[in-house]
């Protein structure tokens, strides 16, 4: 911020490099999923900057920062959908094989329904996420486009990874021999990542 009181007006956007003198990298954290992630502090303590670093001028950066958020409840709201479709694949592969009581545990009519729904669930957040998407292409207004995709992934991909789980027994705790609880932490911290599912009812509720 430029000038005390200014608020998102006075808000401009710099490009720093990691070396520069008064950059340095403070706690990393260690999070429950997104391990590929490096999250941690970074600390400036006196760092200068000039003007050929600036990326927003003055009463654009608050703009610009959004359109990067943005970007990431796309980005994270594909990954919910590969994760979930990824899960499934497995799940279902396990169900179609493991023979119980003389047939498939997907002939049981409880079991084959749920997937069903679940097949439903990841369609309808798919669709959601290529509509945001073209939102974008199009350069229309993206905020609620967005918000319904990330949330509506977060949600049925963490409910359904863990109907994928219930499905294998015991077998879909196993951490090494099936991906689906690495991808269930994973997903996890969508809800908390590039607005939270509650900031994201927030956006949505205002155009009631």
């Amino acid at each position: 911020q430029t000038s005390e009181g200014s608020r998102n007006k006075g808000i401009c956007t710099f490009a720093i490099e990691a070396s520069l003198d008064g950059v340095s990298r403070g706690t990393q954290y260690d999070m429950v999923g997104a391990h590929a992630m490096v999250t941690g502090e970074l600390i400036f303590d006196n760092v200068k900057v000039s003007d050929n670093m600036m990326v927003y001028p003055i009463g654009k950066g608050f703009s610009g920062a959004l359109k990067v958020i943005d970007g990431a409840r796309l980005c994270v709201a594909a990954m919910n959908n590969g994760a979930y479709l990824g899960c499934l694949e497995v799940a279902l592969d396990y169900v179609k094989n493991r023979i119980q009581f003389g047939k498939p545990l997907v002939k049981n009519q409880s079991v084959e329904f749920n997937f069903a729904d679940r097949l439903t669930e990841l369609e309808a957040s798919r669709l959601l996420t290529f509509q945001a998407a073209r939102c974008i292409d199009e350069g229309g207004n993206t905020l609620l486009a967005l918000a319904h995709c990330k949330k509506y992934s977060a949600i049925t991909a963490y409910n359904g990874i863990s109907y994928c789980m219930r499905a294998m027994g015991a077998k879909g705790l196993l951490r090494k021999e099936y991906p689906l609880v690495r991808q269930l932490t994973g997903v996890a911290i969508s809800f908390n990542t590039d607005g939270t599912s509650d900031i994201l009812n927030v956006v949505i509720g205002r155009q009631l």
